[in-house]
């Protein structure tokens, strides 16, 4: 083995025990379309980058999904008891207004 096959080797080897602690390699499969559409949008050599922040964007936009279902459903489930307590608030409000001009 020539000796710069050994450095080359050693190099990445510890370039990559710095990456490793922040990153981990998978390994996934994916249709051929999928994979020329990740190397047509991708920058050269980001592949990861960009489904790194394709999967958090996901993610993000899942949860606020589920937040405003939760939200909604909150609202419709309580929008009786909302209505009452609203109803009520006004006529104690139109009460002290009237006190009030007196």
């Amino acid at each position: 083995m020539p000796w710069f096959a050994l450095h080359i080797r050693r190099v990445y080897n510890l370039a990559m025990i710095g990456e490793a602690l922040l990153h981990k390699r998978i390994n996934i499969t994916l249709p051929e379309e999928t994979l020329r559409l990740l190397d047509r949008v991708a920058d050269k050599g980001d592949r990861s980058g960009l489904i790194d922040r394709t999967i958090k964007r996901y993610v993000e936009e899942i949860g606020r999904a589920n937040l405003r279902r939760r939200l909604k459903d909150g609202y419709e489930r309580h929008s009786a008891r909302d209505l009452e307590t609203a109803e009520a608030w006004f006529s104690l409000d139109e009460e002290a207004s009237s006190a009030n001009k007196r």
